[in-house]
């Protein structure tokens, strides 16, 4: 579905506010780094890949608001936000979110969720949902809870 010389434009969740918690990780710092090497890995690989994750002290409107117009500046083939889940310990897996089934977006979540899932994460499926980023981002966007950041199996995957 992506080819070489694609973009791709990646954002890490909760960049610069306070996400979730869990086992001594916080969300904002892991979405950060993975952000960076996800980037760098697609450069190397032939993609024109963008980081737009927001950073500094914005307020959550704001830090959506500066990933959706960074991530509308290009004609990107795909936008990739990551982010981590969090409940009580025990939930766990990795699930993938869209805003409507049928299109290129659904496409693309299916095979990153499926491409996690064979990492050893339980499978939580692909989801619509009426998230920010999704509803503006103008390419097709999808959202990767990759997993639970308060569950200890998931994070030692």
């Amino acid at each position: 579905m992506l080819k070489t010389g694609d973009i791709i434009t990646v954002a890490g969740g909760h960049g610069g506010n306070v996400g979730a918690r869990g086992l001594g990780y916080k969300e904002e710092e892991l979405t950060e780094k993975l952000a960076i090497r996800l980037t760098t890995m697609l450069a190397e690989n032939g993609y024109k890949a963008y980081n737009v994750t927001p950073s500094g002290n914005l307020s959550v409107g704001q830090n959506l608001k500066f990933e959706v117009e960074n991530a509308n500046k290009y004609n990107a083939k795909l936008h990739v936000c990551f982010h981590f889940n969090a409940f009580n310990g025990q939930a766990h897996g990795t699930e993938t979110y869209i805003l409507a089934k049928g299109g290129q977006a659904e496409k693309f979540a299916i095979e990153v969720n499926n491409a996690l899932v064979d990492f050893g994460y339980y499978n939580r499926g692909v989801k619509t949902k009426s998230f920010y980023v999704l509803k503006n981002t103008v390419n097709p966007a999808i959202l990767v809870e990759i997993c639970f950041i308060d569950n200890e199996y998931d994070m030692a995957i």
